[in-house]
Formats: C-alpha cells, structure tokens, sequence
C-alpha cells in the first residue's frame, strides 16, 4: 500500500492505474467442468430464447465483447431472467469486466438461490480479483448444501486450485516509461524547494516559475514465496525510479528502494510485516536515505468492498542536511468500493516527523477521494482529490513564527489497454495533475500544472 503522505518520487510518478489487478487466471480442469456445468443450450422457455441462441453462436466464436452487448440490452428489456444475467456475467468475466460479472451472479442467486453454476462463477470471479477468501468461503457455502457429486467434485477441485496457487512462487513485475512537462520543476510540499514569483521579493533572487520536460523509467519487481508447509509466505519487492530534466540537470532523481517479509493470507484477510529501506540520490550526489519496519492488514468486507492499513516507522538520513535528520511514523488506511461499475477509493492518513532540529519537524493529515471506471473499447479513466494540512512544530528559522500548509491537488487522466492476457498487460495513458499549495508564509505559496505520458507493461 503506498501512504498518502507521498515521498517525492511518488509525487513525481503519480498514479498509473486506479484498478484491481486480478489473479492469476484460472484454468484446466476446474474452467472446463465449470462450463459443463453452466446451461449448455438456451432455454426455449425464455422470452428471449432466439436472442439467447446468437449469444451462444458469440461465445462459440469467443467473441464475447461483442456477445456481452448484446446481453446487456436483453437485460434491460428482461431484467429478471436468470439465464440472461447468467450470461451476462460470463460474458463480462471474459472481457475482464469483473466488476459488473459480479453484479450479474448476484441478480442470478438472488432469482434462482439454487444456480449452484451461479455461485461458482462468482467464486472464480472473486478469486481473479484477488478476493481468494471470498471464492473459498463461496466454494464452502455450496459443499455445505450438499450439492449434486459433479457441483461438489467442481467446487473441491476449485478449493484445491486456490491452495495450490497460493503455494506457488509468485513473481511481477512493472515497467513505466513516461515523460512529464512540469509547469514549476522547483516546487514539491516535500523537498520544500520554492521557485515562485514572492521569490522576486527577496534581494538577489528574480524570476518566478520554472517549467522543463522530464523523462522517468520505474521498474519494480515482487517475488511470494510459500514457506514450506506453513500458511505464510516471504514476500520480497524492489523498485528503481530515474528521472532525467531536459533543462535543469541538478532535478534528476535516482531512487532505489527493497522491501522485505512475511505475510498471511488468513480467513479474514492478508496481514504482512515489512523491513523496508530506500536511497534516494539527486543528480548524482546523495540527498536521502530511510529503514524502517511495517506492518499491513488488507482484508474484505464483501466481493467487491475492501479495506487496508498501513502502520509504517522509518529513520531518515539526510546527506545535505543532517539537521533535518528524523524519525518518521505514518499510520494511514484505504477503503475501496467497487460500486455501479466504479471503483471508489477514500484514504485518511497521519504523519509525524521528528527532525533533529524542530524547525523541521512537522504533523501533517492526508485525505483523498479516488473514483475510476472502465469504458468501451478497453478504456478507463479516473479522477482524484487530495488534500494536506501539515503543520510545523516550531518557528520559520527566517519568519520567526511556525508554518502551516494546505496543499490542494486535483487529478483526471485516461488510459488505454494496448494488449491484455491473462497474465499480462500494456497500458498507455495520460495524466494532468493541478497543485496548489497555502501557507500562512507567503514565501511557501504556489501552484502548478503537470501533464504525464506514460507507456507501462505489467506481468
């Protein structure tokens, strides 16, 4: 989980995608006797039995977007046909539109309690979207109610497939490649550098915002392995980010960080504890490094509603500035909600840092409201609200009174889906981002504008 009290790099890269990534893909056995399963012909007694029978002719030729169309318009005109929505669900699961395949299964269970095919679909829906205790506890619900020996033989082979996964080594990984034109490359809440028009207010110092191009690689890796017969895992992440200005070489940012521990995934959720540690180097000479000990917690509140935690410590070194030398503790939590064919996300979170001199230290309290939604034609777009107040424990060293913030950030952007598999997936998008930063010492005041490109494949 990244915390809303975003390190500088995080500002620098922003959000990539607002959606859930699946699982891996469920396949063989279980796929095929699932199908078995599920109505193989279209029910004559449907009032919609010839449009039924295109859409089987669809999913022979695997055309299901086109297939999942025309579903959705029998569903508006024959909302509470169970078979319909049944389609509909599989058809949207095949496009990777989990989020309405689970709306659908559920319209069917609540028609037909005893669609068991219903319940199973909905339990591989869970499962790709990584909810893998919500596709158990579907899969223990049906052997509950002593189904017919195929159904009861599909859901133990469905149980077994997420046993065995999740005893499987796991590697990803993530490539971005992006460029960004900074309407003011100076400024950030973080870094504090300052390069706005009250500067030509100061003796020697004219000018006022700065704009440059920027071009950044961030490549970031993870590895799960099960250890040995124990339900937890070790768990191993890495990250690289790069940053190179056209103008202002002294901007460019290399930045390192390795993550490292054991989580759980138990029945009521994932739980981890982490060591962390990072480098953060600016052109070239070191500016910032961190270690620090975490723990998560990520557990559902139903199919498609989730909540995570994050209670992280770190100690910071900085090479140019040792007096702004700190101990740093975030604690900050992320409710998301996929609703109506949205993906809704809220987060609140609190820093405190603790720097050598109190000049610099500062309380700060971050909010943010997310909301993203697939579109046609393999589309998706988001916006986003963040708000920070953070406030300084003591005096401006140069004001002679104690500062505080309120950062306003406003973000909207688009992406496209270029390829996707079951395990794979290429992206490209584009991001405008407006901050506009408060403060109680004119000096801190500013704003900016940052458009972002990005090309970025996932594994």
């Amino acid at each position: 989980m990244r915390t809303f009290s975003q390190t500088a790099l995080h500002r620098a890269t922003g959000p990539v995608s607002v959606f859930r990534k699946g699982a891996g893909a469920l396949t063989g056995t279980y796929l095929c006797l699932c199908l078995f399963l599920a109505p193989a012909h279209a029910n004559v007694d449907s009032p919609a039995a010839d449009d039924l029978k295109t859409v089987l002719e669809l999913f022979d030729r695997a055309d299901y977007r086109n297939a999942c169309e025309m579903l959705q318009a029998l569903y508006q005109n024959f909302p509470q046909d169970p078979e319909i929505n049944y389609y509909y669900g599989r058809a949207a699961f095949e496009i990777k539109d989990y989020e309405t395949a689970m709306r659908a299964y559920e319209r069917v269970i609540i028609l037909d309690p005893d669609a068991m095919h219903a319940r199973l679909e909905m339990a591989r829906t869970c499962f790709q979207m990584g909810s893998f205790s919500q596709a158990e506890q579907l899969c223990y619900g049906i052997l509950a109610e002593t189904p017919a020996p195929e159904t009861a033989e599909t859901a133990r082979l469905f149980l077994k497939r997420i046993q065995d996964d999740r005893n499987r080594q796991h590697l990803s990984m993530s490539l971005s490649l992006g460029t960004t034109n900074d309407t003011n490359i100076n400024t950030s809440p973080i870094d504090e550098r300052m390069s706005i028009s009250q500067l030509s207010d100061l003796p020697g110092v004219s000018d006022a915002s700065v704009s440059d191009i920027y071009g950044y690689a961030d490549v970031q890796l993870g590895h799960d392995v099960q250890l040995g017969n124990t339900p937890f895992k070790w768990h191993t992440s890495g990250r690289t980010y790069q940053s190179r200005y056209n103008e202002d070489s002294e901007l460019d940012i290399n930045y390192f960080e390795l993550s490292s521990g054991v989580k759980h995934d138990a029945s009521f959720g994932e739980w981890r504890l982490l060591a962390t540690g990072n480098k953060l180097y600016q052109n070239s000479n070191p500016y910032l490094e961190a270690a620090g000990l975490g723990a998560g917690l990520l557990f559902g509140l139903g199919p498609r509603h989730y909540l995570e935690s994050e209670f992280l410590v770190k100690h910071k070194n900085f090479e140019a500035s040792r007096e702004k030398d700190a101990l740093s503790i975030t604690a900050a939590v992320e409710n998301e909600l996929l609703f109506s064919g949205f993906d809704f996300k809220t987060g609140l979170a609190y820093e405190s840092e603790s720097a050598d001199i109190d000049a610099h230290s500062f309380s700060r309290v971050t909010g943010k409201f997310a909301a993203g939604r697939a579109l046609p034609f393999s589309l998706n777009a988001f916006g986003e609200y963040r708000y920070e107040f953070t406030e300084y424990r003591d005096r401006d060293e140069q004001h002679e009174r104690k500062r505080t913030e309120h950062n306003h950030q406003l973000s909207a952007g688009i992406g496209a889906d270029l390829f996707s598999s079951e395990n794979t997936s290429l992206q490209i998008g584009l991001i405008y981002t407006f901050m506009k930063n408060y403060a109680n010492i004119p000096l801190y005041e500013y704003e900016k504008n940052t458009v972002r490109g990005f090309l970025t494949l996932s594994y």
